[in-house]
């Protein structure tokens, strides 16, 4: 009984990615690279939903509320042959994906260096944490990434502004910045149209050495200053794995101590 309920649950989540790929979940026609949700993000975000109805088309009696369901839940959440669910980037017996340490590494504007993970991963679904100790050392360059991929940047210093569509009012902000790609690609995430663009309220300071943590949740993306929470935006990012900077002269300028980068969301 369990297999073939495993199996109606993986069947109801292929034929969601099967219209997300069409269009209709808001991700884009198959390409060379798509924006937007991954598969592996489609097939988790919407398990939850196939397992309660998993539970009615079986006749299960349903679960008093939802923490009782989370509870009951978690005893199946390794649902077996269905690799949807399976995260592909390879790390570590403590979760580590990838980590340089003990090596200051300096850094303009057309340095960048290719991380090369095995199984040639270019992104990391949540849960994840990216840490980053650095001094930065000049801010003469407008957006200075830290991390990039096709799909996500992450931004030492970046200047935003968004207009809103009502009142025609034009905020400028200016910060620690994640970018997203979710729909039409461009020639980085942050030109792609309508990409999802979280700014935080943080500045890194000239010539301090700093440690800069993002962590990447379910639905949420969060900013650690020297382990001091600085914000978290309820919008959920991946975490880019391709390059150490940017491979488009577009590089913060400074010195990278040490970098972190986990499948798990720990501080």
């Amino acid at each position: 009984m369990r297999t073939i309920r495993n199996s109606f649950i993986g069947s109801v989540i292929f034929f969601c990615l099967v219209f997300a790929q069409a269009g209709i979940i808001s991700v884009p026609a198959v390409q060379k690279w798509s924006p937007g949700k991954g598969q592996l993000e489609i097939a988790r975000l919407t398990q939850p939903s196939m397992e309660v109805f998993s539970e009615k088309l079986w006749g299960t009696k349903g679960s008093a509320d939802y923490t009782e369901f989370q509870k009951r839940a978690t005893v199946i959440n390794c649902l077996p042959q269905i690799p949807l669910l399976i995260r592909t980037v390879k790390a570590d017996q403590n979760g580590v994906v990838f980590a340089r340490k003990g090596q200051d590494t300096y850094f303009i504007s057309n340095t960048y260096h290719p991380l090369s993970l095995p199984g040639d991963a270019k992104n990391l679904e949540y849960p994840w944490t990216a840490s980053f100790t650095l001094t930065h050392l000049s801010d003469a360059i407008e957006g200075e990434v830290l991390l990039s991929s096709e799909l996500a940047t992450f931004y030492l210093d970046l200047t935003h502004s968004t207009t809103d569509k009502k009142t025609k009012e034009t905020t400028t902000q200016r910060g620690v910045s994640c970018v997203r790609a979710i729909r039409a690609p461009g020639y980085n995430p942050l030109t792609s149209y309508n990409p999802d663009v979280l700014v935080f309220d943080y500045q890194v300071p000239l010539n301090q050495k700093v440690t800069l943590t993002f962590m990447g949740e379910q639905k949420k993306t969060s900013l650690y200053v020297d382990g001091k929470l600085i914000e978290s935006k309820e919008i959920q990012m991946v975490c880019p794995l391709e390059f150490i900077g940017s491979s488009q002269r577009q590089s913060f300028q400074g010195i990278l101590h040490e970098i972190i980068i986990s499948n798990k969301a720990v501080r």
